[in-house]
Protein backbone atom coordinates (compact mmCIF):
# COMPACT_ATOMS: atom_id res chain seq x y z
CA UNK A 1 0.00 0.00 0.00
CA UNK A 2 1.24 3.54 -1.00
CA UNK A 3 0.91 6.53 1.22
CA UNK A 4 -1.45 8.06 -0.82
CA UNK A 5 -3.95 5.27 -0.94
CA UNK A 6 -6.40 4.80 1.58
CA UNK A 7 -7.09 0.92 3.79
CA UNK A 8 -9.67 -1.06 2.67
CA UNK A 9 -12.22 -1.40 4.92
CA UNK A 10 -13.88 -5.07 5.18
CA UNK A 11 -17.68 -5.39 5.50
CA UNK A 12 -18.24 -7.47 8.85
CA UNK A 13 -20.81 -10.11 7.36
CA UNK A 14 -23.54 -11.06 10.03
CA UNK A 15 -24.03 -14.96 10.28
CA UNK A 16 -27.86 -15.66 9.71
CA UNK A 17 -29.60 -18.22 11.90
CA UNK A 18 -32.91 -19.62 11.74
CA UNK A 19 -35.51 -18.91 14.40
CA UNK A 20 -34.34 -20.23 17.77
CA UNK A 21 -35.35 -19.20 21.50
CA UNK A 22 -32.41 -17.34 22.68
CA UNK A 23 -33.56 -16.77 26.00
CA UNK A 24 -35.17 -20.17 28.03
CA UNK A 25 -38.22 -20.47 29.45
CA UNK A 26 -38.36 -19.53 32.60
CA UNK A 27 -36.40 -15.84 31.46
CA UNK A 28 -39.59 -15.48 28.86
CA UNK A 29 -42.01 -15.83 31.74
CA UNK A 30 -40.16 -13.82 33.63
CA UNK A 31 -40.22 -11.52 30.56
CA UNK A 32 -44.13 -11.79 30.04
CA UNK A 33 -44.83 -11.90 33.48
CA UNK A 34 -43.24 -8.02 33.48
CA UNK A 35 -45.08 -7.16 30.33
CA UNK A 36 -47.91 -8.33 32.39
CA UNK A 37 -47.58 -6.46 35.13
CA UNK A 38 -47.57 -2.93 32.47
CA UNK A 39 -50.70 -3.91 30.85
CA UNK A 40 -52.41 -6.69 32.65
CA UNK A 41 -54.89 -8.35 29.98
CA UNK A 42 -54.80 -5.03 27.74
CA UNK A 43 -51.75 -4.20 25.57
CA UNK A 44 -48.42 -2.78 27.00
CA UNK A 45 -47.05 0.03 25.11
CA UNK A 46 -44.11 -0.85 23.56
CA UNK A 47 -42.60 2.54 24.52
CA UNK A 48 -43.33 1.85 28.64
CA UNK A 49 -41.77 -2.14 28.16
CA UNK A 50 -38.69 -0.33 26.78
CA UNK A 51 -38.81 2.00 30.05
CA UNK A 52 -39.02 -0.44 32.69
CA UNK A 53 -35.89 -2.37 30.34
CA UNK A 54 -33.84 0.69 30.91
CA UNK A 55 -33.26 0.31 27.20
CA UNK A 56 -33.35 3.03 24.29
CA UNK A 57 -35.50 1.43 21.44
CA UNK A 58 -36.67 -1.95 19.91
CA UNK A 59 -33.63 -2.41 17.99
CA UNK A 60 -31.73 -3.30 21.40
CA UNK A 61 -30.92 -7.15 21.23
CA UNK A 62 -32.14 -8.43 25.07
CA UNK A 63 -35.88 -6.68 24.29
CA UNK A 64 -35.89 -8.03 20.34
CA UNK A 65 -34.66 -11.17 21.40
CA UNK A 66 -36.68 -11.34 24.71
CA UNK A 67 -39.84 -10.78 22.64
CA UNK A 68 -38.94 -13.28 19.79
CA UNK A 69 -37.87 -15.90 22.25
CA UNK A 70 -41.54 -15.47 24.90
CA UNK A 71 -43.50 -15.27 21.30
CA UNK A 72 -42.33 -18.39 19.90
CA UNK A 73 -43.41 -20.11 23.29
CA UNK A 74 -46.94 -18.66 23.22
CA UNK A 75 -46.39 -15.94 26.07
CA UNK A 76 -46.76 -12.84 24.00
CA UNK A 77 -48.03 -11.29 21.12
CA UNK A 78 -47.23 -8.49 18.83
CA UNK A 79 -49.84 -5.88 18.39
CA UNK A 80 -49.51 -2.21 17.00
CA UNK A 81 -46.77 -0.38 19.19
CA UNK A 82 -47.60 -2.69 21.94
CA UNK A 83 -47.34 -6.17 23.60
CA UNK A 84 -49.96 -8.39 25.33
CA UNK A 85 -49.58 -11.61 27.09
CA UNK A 86 -51.74 -14.57 26.24
CA UNK A 87 -53.77 -16.64 28.61
CA UNK A 88 -51.41 -19.02 29.32
CA UNK A 89 -49.15 -16.45 31.35
CA UNK A 90 -52.00 -15.93 33.61
CA UNK A 91 -52.42 -19.42 34.39
CA UNK A 92 -48.76 -20.58 34.58
CA UNK A 93 -48.70 -17.27 37.30
CA UNK A 94 -51.51 -17.85 38.97
CA UNK A 95 -52.62 -21.69 38.54
CA UNK A 96 -56.12 -21.99 39.99
CA UNK A 97 -55.82 -25.93 39.99
CA UNK A 98 -52.42 -26.24 40.92
CA UNK A 99 -48.89 -27.05 39.95
CA UNK A 100 -50.49 -30.19 37.46
CA UNK A 101 -51.77 -27.39 36.01
CA UNK A 102 -48.64 -24.84 35.52
CA UNK A 103 -46.76 -27.84 34.41
CA UNK A 104 -49.09 -29.05 31.97
CA UNK A 105 -49.12 -25.23 30.71
CA UNK A 106 -45.39 -25.34 30.69
CA UNK A 107 -44.70 -28.56 29.02
CA UNK A 108 -47.00 -26.89 26.06
CA UNK A 109 -44.77 -23.88 25.91
CA UNK A 110 -41.52 -26.19 25.44
CA UNK A 111 -43.23 -28.08 22.69
CA UNK A 112 -44.19 -24.67 20.74
CA UNK A 113 -40.65 -23.75 19.30
CA UNK A 114 -40.18 -25.45 15.75
CA UNK A 115 -36.47 -26.60 16.95
CA UNK A 116 -37.95 -27.96 20.01
CA UNK A 117 -40.15 -29.96 17.92
CA UNK A 118 -37.20 -31.07 15.85
CA UNK A 119 -35.85 -32.35 19.06
CA UNK A 120 -38.62 -33.83 20.83
CA UNK A 121 -39.24 -35.74 17.53
CA UNK A 122 -35.49 -37.06 18.12
CA UNK A 123 -34.94 -37.72 21.43
CA UNK A 124 -38.64 -37.95 23.80
CA UNK A 125 -38.28 -40.73 25.86
CA UNK A 126 -33.80 -41.28 25.62
CA UNK A 127 -31.35 -39.38 27.08
CA UNK A 128 -29.48 -36.27 25.14
CA UNK A 129 -26.14 -36.72 23.71
CA UNK A 130 -23.44 -33.66 25.09
CA UNK A 131 -23.61 -30.57 24.67
CA UNK A 132 -21.08 -30.80 21.84
CA UNK A 133 -23.01 -33.23 19.68
CA UNK A 134 -25.99 -30.79 20.92
CA UNK A 135 -24.56 -27.89 18.66
CA UNK A 136 -23.37 -29.88 15.68
CA UNK A 137 -27.35 -31.04 15.62
CA UNK A 138 -28.14 -27.32 16.02
CA UNK A 139 -25.73 -26.05 13.30
CA UNK A 140 -27.21 -28.70 11.37
CA UNK A 141 -31.16 -27.06 11.48
CA UNK A 142 -29.71 -24.08 11.11
CA UNK A 143 -28.58 -22.15 14.05
CA UNK A 144 -25.56 -19.78 13.53
CA UNK A 145 -22.12 -20.86 14.81
CA UNK A 146 -22.38 -17.79 16.63
CA UNK A 147 -25.14 -17.85 18.91
CA UNK A 148 -24.93 -22.07 18.71
CA UNK A 149 -23.99 -22.22 22.34
CA UNK A 150 -26.19 -20.06 23.43
CA UNK A 151 -28.72 -21.71 21.94
CA UNK A 152 -28.15 -25.20 22.95
CA UNK A 153 -27.99 -23.79 27.08
CA UNK A 154 -31.55 -22.29 26.44
CA UNK A 155 -33.15 -25.63 25.46
CA UNK A 156 -31.82 -27.77 28.49
CA UNK A 157 -32.28 -24.50 30.68
CA UNK A 158 -36.16 -24.63 29.30
CA UNK A 159 -36.73 -28.56 29.28
CA UNK A 160 -35.18 -28.12 33.15
CA UNK A 161 -37.65 -25.83 34.16
CA UNK A 162 -40.57 -27.54 32.32
CA UNK A 163 -39.90 -30.85 34.58
CA UNK A 164 -38.92 -32.17 30.96
CA UNK A 165 -35.56 -33.29 31.94
CA UNK A 166 -35.46 -36.18 34.21
CA UNK A 167 -31.61 -37.47 34.47
CA UNK A 168 -30.71 -36.20 30.84
CA UNK A 169 -33.72 -37.89 29.76
CA UNK A 170 -35.66 -35.83 28.08
CA UNK A 171 -39.49 -37.09 29.10
CA UNK A 172 -42.32 -35.34 26.96
CA UNK A 173 -45.01 -37.80 26.03
CA UNK A 174 -45.56 -38.88 29.81
CA UNK A 175 -46.40 -41.97 30.95
CA UNK A 176 -50.38 -41.11 30.93
CA UNK A 177 -50.07 -40.22 27.34
CA UNK A 178 -48.64 -43.34 26.27
CA UNK A 179 -51.14 -45.50 28.27
CA UNK A 180 -53.59 -43.71 26.30
CA UNK A 181 -51.92 -44.15 22.85
CA UNK A 182 -51.65 -47.63 23.61
CA UNK A 183 -55.34 -48.14 25.03
CA UNK A 184 -56.48 -46.43 21.91
CA UNK A 185 -54.60 -48.71 19.93
CA UNK A 186 -56.19 -51.31 21.31
CA UNK A 187 -59.47 -50.47 20.85
CA UNK A 188 -58.94 -49.99 17.17
CA UNK A 189 -60.33 -52.14 14.89
CA UNK A 190 -58.39 -54.88 13.03
CA UNK A 191 -58.12 -53.94 9.31
CA UNK A 192 -60.43 -56.48 7.32
CA UNK A 193 -58.43 -59.55 5.34
CA UNK A 194 -58.41 -58.73 1.23
CA UNK A 195 -60.39 -60.63 -0.30
CA UNK A 196 -59.00 -63.87 -1.68
CA UNK A 197 -56.49 -63.58 -4.74
CA UNK A 198 -56.38 -59.72 -4.62
CA UNK A 199 -52.97 -58.64 -4.61
CA UNK A 200 -51.70 -57.08 -1.40
CA UNK A 201 -50.20 -53.18 -1.72
CA UNK A 202 -46.85 -53.10 -1.08
CA UNK A 203 -45.00 -51.82 2.29
CA UNK A 204 -43.57 -48.56 2.10
CA UNK A 205 -40.34 -49.79 1.94
CA UNK A 206 -41.44 -51.62 -0.69
CA UNK A 207 -43.19 -49.33 -2.87
CA UNK A 208 -41.64 -47.80 -6.18
CA UNK A 209 -39.76 -44.78 -5.91
CA UNK A 210 -37.28 -45.38 -3.41
CA UNK A 211 -33.75 -47.43 -2.93
CA UNK A 212 -33.62 -49.31 0.03
CA UNK A 213 -30.24 -50.63 1.08
CA UNK A 214 -30.11 -52.65 4.40
CA UNK A 215 -26.55 -53.68 6.03
CA UNK A 216 -25.18 -55.29 9.56
CA UNK A 217 -23.37 -53.00 11.78
CA UNK A 218 -20.60 -53.78 13.78
CA UNK A 219 -22.80 -54.26 17.01
CA UNK A 220 -24.58 -56.94 14.76
CA UNK A 221 -27.63 -54.82 14.31
CA UNK A 222 -29.41 -54.66 10.81
CA UNK A 223 -29.68 -50.72 9.64
CA UNK A 224 -32.02 -49.66 6.60
CA UNK A 225 -31.42 -46.70 4.34
CA UNK A 226 -34.45 -45.67 2.16
CA UNK A 227 -33.34 -43.40 -0.51
CA UNK A 228 -36.19 -42.01 -2.53
CA UNK A 229 -35.42 -41.12 -6.58
CA UNK A 230 -34.30 -37.65 -7.21
CA UNK A 231 -32.09 -37.21 -4.46
CA UNK A 232 -29.67 -34.46 -5.18
CA UNK A 233 -25.95 -34.35 -3.90
CA UNK A 234 -27.15 -31.36 -1.59
CA UNK A 235 -29.96 -34.22 0.13
CA UNK A 236 -27.07 -36.68 0.13
CA UNK A 237 -24.84 -34.06 1.55
CA UNK A 238 -27.35 -33.31 3.98
CA UNK A 239 -27.92 -37.22 5.02
CA UNK A 240 -23.84 -37.33 5.86
CA UNK A 241 -24.20 -34.26 8.32
CA UNK A 242 -26.83 -36.32 10.00
CA UNK A 243 -25.80 -39.48 10.26
CA UNK A 244 -22.11 -37.92 11.18
CA UNK A 245 -24.18 -35.99 14.27
CA UNK A 246 -25.64 -39.30 15.31
CA UNK A 247 -22.08 -40.94 15.41
CA UNK A 248 -20.91 -38.56 17.14
CA UNK A 249 -16.92 -39.41 18.22
CA UNK A 250 -18.16 -43.42 17.76
CA UNK A 251 -15.94 -45.32 15.50
CA UNK A 252 -17.39 -46.11 12.20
Amino acid sequence: MTENEAPVKTKRTVERSVRYPYYSLKDCINFAEMVKNIGGRKEAPISSVLKEMDVKDTSNKRYSYSVSSAEQFGLIERMDNALKVTDKVFTILFPTEGEAQKNALLKECFKKPHLYTTMITQYDGVDLPDQEILKNMFLHYGIAENVVGQAVVSFIESAKYANLLKDNRLVVTSTDDQAEQKKGAEQKPPEPAPPAGAKAEPAPSEAEGYHKFEFITSSGKKALIQIPDGCTKSDLTKLKAILDVLCGEKDV
